[in-house]
């Protein structure tokens, strides 16, 4: 049996570059919360959502935005095999919690499938 860590393809330098929130985030819109706010940020403030909440890896920002980004290729699908497991391992107890009905990708639009040669949810 392999051991947990061998199924994340980053080495450890790279795993400790990923920005991860490391306070309160948003549940509306899954942004850092300023200190002083408890519930909702100020962006999402007056926005109607389709969803009730949501939960954040990290920023969209530095590292872990190269990575999403390299999940819209055709080469990223080891990417996002990746990030899909250390969304489980960072965040499984937190997804535990919630009372979810269902998780699902959200399609790339068809246009973009063409240029890109791949659609991302998919994987």
């Amino acid at each position: 049996m392999s051991d947990v860590k061998d199924d994340v393809f980053l080495c450890p330098a790279c795993l400790e570059k990923l920005p991860r929130f490391d306070g309160p985030t948003c549940q509306r819109c899954g942004d850092r919360l300023p200190v002083t706010q408890t519930e909702h940020c100020p962006s999402c403030q007056g926005r109607q959502w389709h969803f009730d909440t949501v939960v954040a890896i990290g920023p969209y920002e530095g590292l872990l935005r190269q990575l999403i980004l390299e999940t819209k290729r055709v080469q990223g699908e080891f990417v996002a095999m990746t990030l899909a497991r250390l969304a489980g391992r960072w965040l499984g107890s937190q997804l535990a919690d919630q009372e979810l009905d269902v998780v699902v990708p959200i399609p790339m639009h068809w246009s973009r499938r063409i240029v890109r040669r791949t659609n991302g949810p998919e994987v």
